[in-house]
């Protein structure tokens, strides 16, 4: 049965891979005709220029950290992609979107694709920061059995350990 590291290391790189179907959509967005010109296509690249560190970091070594900052930044990513269909543009949208019985345009699908793979990503990472910070805290039952008192160590009065 494989050790919590290598399970660590397998929900890193199953992150990384959501990484970077994440980059991927960012990329062909910029691409698309459709999404605003050369502003949009702008701040999708630095989007997915953004998301590198974090794939990086979590496909060589997933720490609390890299998995800290890929939640936040999915976090925000979720935010933004929940802005876009709501918003005053996006909200008309969205709302043509459920009018129209025809099939999704590539920029709809890419919204709907990044809003779930965001989706996955924050549930991703706060689980594991969930079990991590579970697993680093002292159990209850030892910081009480160091606490006790009349438990005096050799030093006279330390706690044991």
């Amino acid at each position: 049965m494989p050790g919590p590291a290598v399970g660590a290391q397998v929900l890193g790189e199953a992150a990384a891979a959501l990484g970077a179907g994440c980059i991927a959509l960012h990329l062909v967005a910029a691409a698309s005709p459709g999404h605003g010109g050369g502003p949009v296509a702008v701040l999708l690249v630095a989007m997915a220029a953004a998301c590198v560190p974090c794939v990086r970091g979590l496909w060589r070594r997933p720490t609390v950290r890299t998995w800290a900052m890929t939640g936040g930044m999915y976090a925000a990513m979720l935010a933004a992609h929940l802005l876009v269909l709501t918003g005053p543009g996006g909200g008309a949208a969205a709302a043509r979107a459920h009018a129209h019985t025809g099939a999704l345009t590539w920029s709809e699908l890419a919204v709907w694709s990044g809003l779930g793979l965001a989706g996955v990503q924050v549930a991703l990472a706060a689980a594991v920061l969930l079990v991590r910070t579970a697993q680093a805290r002292p159990s209850l039952a030892g910081v009480v059995r160091r606490r006790r008192p009349g438990r005096e160590g050799r030093d006279g009065g330390a706690a044991a350990v």
